[in-house]
């Protein structure tokens, strides 16, 4: 779905939006790699389930610091 940006409060309606949808989608990835990684005992699977974890981890902390620029710009 596109979005049409017509000015600055466009792009902060959309960025809001999109941090949230973002947000949405990292949760289940931790929660099943987590969950994935206590019933693994592969070593090379652990290691996968590892990096995607971390990596949504990191994807998750950079969603925060852009909602909270957002909430900041906006006071």
């Amino acid at each position: 779905m596109a979005l049409e940006i017509n000015g600055t409060e466009d792009i902060r309606v959309f960025c809001t939006q999109a941090a949230h949808r973002a947000a949405n989608k990292i949760i289940p990835i931790l929660m099943y790699s987590e969950l994935a990684l206590s019933h693994c005992t592969d070593p090379q699977i652990q290691k996968y389930l590892e990096y995607i974890r971390g990596s949504a981890e990191e994807l998750r902390t950079l969603v925060v610091e852009c909602k909270q620029r957002l909430r900041d710009e906006q006071s």
